[in-house]
């Protein structure tokens, strides 16, 4: 049989050099032109030439349109470079060219080669190829593995955000083709070498859906509905964005665009949240295997000039919301909690809380997540300063290392009854100061206490201002009462716990600015009203006692 029979239609050799001959279609032939194409596969090795006659074959089917059925639409598939990937397409070239080999061998297309001299193309090829990788260079490979691509997985795209994304991927399909070209050589040499199995199907990967699922599955504790809620709104946010590109192939550059398109519609804070999240659900599934990399790493909230002005501007929020007026402070402080003895049932209001925080946050100006956590040994007594609350060394972790500070109490807090409570509490056994404030799935114990206040004060005292926040308003308003007393502001910033000071104020804390120091810039304030209590709860001291000095046992004690 000669070569000429058994060869693919369109597929001859001239002088040794195969060529690939079509035909162009009729609408595509034009006038004068001539009827048959030749291209020079640029070959004298047959399995080489019709690897190139494949490739050809697949270029004209996509110039003639002949790629996809009748009414099939194109679609392309994007895929990550990955090690993943990279082994998957080295396995499918091997056995896709050791298969065609075996075909090509059972159909008779050797028949009259000479095979001495495929031997030798076929050793000079392998010899090449392992000198060009033992180099570090794979340029030669790039065209013919973009072509083979082209042939083999048509409308598939690999990608990479960067060139050391796609390096491996290059370093593995060159692996590959050394290997293919030693098994071809193995079987010119009369070896048996058996094709393998073919290898799976490129998986589509995990689905937006399923981040959210491997998230919730892979938690300790279950998050609650309200963060799964915010978890599938972020899904759904980058999923739109995305337009049908799978979390296995979305890119940085991608990403990062969702980011700088939220920037322009939301606050800097929200879209740093939302960052934040989808970076958590990626985490998740790379750490199960279910993707290859974060996608999300690296990616940042860029603030343009007026936005990081207006961040900076912002401080730590008092800013935001106003202070009570005098007026304002009676209405809360003669409500029925006070005034009547009245006691909520709501497990957010933390039973003696609702009576005892609202005044500390009045008297420290403290934030409510820093007086909901302290414990009874953060209460503490020096002998010529009084009573204060020693915030951060104790009650644990803070907003900033800032937030660590003494806070004198007023000697209205201590009439009220303060001491006699504190001393109920250690008798008792306990050992935080608000023993049924309970602690959120984050260990927050002032997040579901500063709900039931914000209602409380807006639905049954009825200061609906949107620019009173119940609990921050009275940090506000501390804030104000240090003003209007003539404070330094590196003073006020240290009693507030703020993070920002001036160029002397790089130190806070009960030991670099001392209790005697705090006390008598607390002593200087005049306060707009004294709360009263009425009907006071169990442990508390009646009304009207003056200058408590406290017990001999807690007297002792020093900072």
């Amino acid at each position: 049989m000669s070569r000429s029979r058994t060869l693919p239609p369109g597929l001859t050799a001239r002088r040794g050099i195969f060529y690939h001959v079509h035909t162009p279609p009729a609408p595509f032939r034009m006038a004068g032109a001539r009827k048959q194409i030749w291209v020079s596969l640029k070959t004298r090795d047959l399995a080489m030439a019709l690897t190139r006659y494949r490739i050809e074959q697949a270029r004209l089917d996509v110039k003639y349109g002949r790629a996809l059925p009748d009414g099939a639409s194109g679609t392309v598939q994007r895929l990550q470079a990955s090690p993943g990937l990279a082994n998957h397409l080295a396995e499918l070239l091997v056995w896709q060219q050791l298969a065609a080999d075996d075909k090509l061998r059972s159909e008779g297309h050797y028949a009259g080669l000479d095979w001495h001299a495929q031997e030798e193309r076929l050793a000079e090829r392998c010899a090449g190829l392992r000198a060009a990788y033992a180099g570090g260079s794979h340029a030669s490979i790039v065209e013919p593995i973009q072509l083979w691509m082209a042939s083999s997985l048509p409308g598939v795209v690999v990608h990479g955000d960067s060139p050391d994304e796609v390096l491996p991927l290059l370093r593995r399909m060159h692996e590959a083709l050394i290997e293919l070209t030693e098994v071809q050589l193995a079987r010119w040499r009369g070896e048996v070498r058996p094709t393998p199995e073919p290898p799976p199907l490129v998986k589509a990967g995990i689905s937006w859906a399923g981040l959210v699922e491997t998230w919730q599955r892979t938690r300790k504790t279950a998050p609650a509905p309200a963060t799964i809620e915010r978890a599938e709104e972020v899904v759904a946010s980058i999923q739109a964005h995305a337009r049908g590109v799978l979390p296995a192939d979305i890119t940085k550059v991608e990403i990062q665009g969702w980011v700088d398109q939220m920037m322009s519609t939301h606050a800097p804070k929200t879209v740093e949240t939302r960052r934040a999240m989808l970076r958590t659900l990626f985490q998740a599934a790379v750490e199960q295997d279910e993707l290859t990399r974060n996608a999300v790493d690296k990616t940042v909230v860029q603030l343009t000039q007026e936005q990081r002005a207006a961040e900076e501007a912002k401080g730590d929020g008092w800013q935001h919301y106003r202070a009570f007026t005098a007026g304002e402070l009676k209405q809360v402080f003669g409500s029925k909690i006070w005034a009547e003895g009245w006691r909520s049932a709501d497990k957010k209001a933390g039973g003696d809380a609702q009576v005892w925080l609202p005044i500390l946050l009045y008297a420290t100006g403290a934030r409510v997540s820093e007086l909901a956590k302290l414990l009874l040994a953060d209460v503490r007594y020096l002998d010529g300063v009084g009573w204060y609350l020693e915030i951060g060394l104790a009650s644990g972790r803070l907003k900033t290392t800032k937030s660590i500070r003494a806070v004198p109490l007023p000697q209205w807090l201590i009439d009220l009854g303060f001491v006699e409570r504190f001393e109920g509490l250690r008798a008792a056994g306990e050992e935080r100061l608000f023993p049924e404030l309970n602690a959120d799935h984050r260990g927050n114990r002032g997040g579901g206490f500063s709900e039931w206040f914000s209602e409380h004060v807006r639905n049954k005292i009825g200061l609906t201002d949107r620019y009173l926040a119940p609990c921050h308003s009275f940090r506000s308003t501390y804030k104000q009462l240090l003003d209007l007393a003539g404070v330094a502001e590196a003073d006020a910033r240290r009693l507030l716990g703020h993070r920002k000071g001036d160029a002397h104020g790089n130190y806070s804390g009960p030991y670099t600015f001392p209790p005697e120091r705090a006390d008598q810039v607390v002593r200087s304030l005049e306060w707009p009203m004294v709360p009263t209590i009425s009907a006071a709860p169990a442990g508390a001291a009646p009304r009207g006692r003056k200058h408590h000095k406290g017990p001999e046992s807690v007297r002792a004690q020093r900072a």
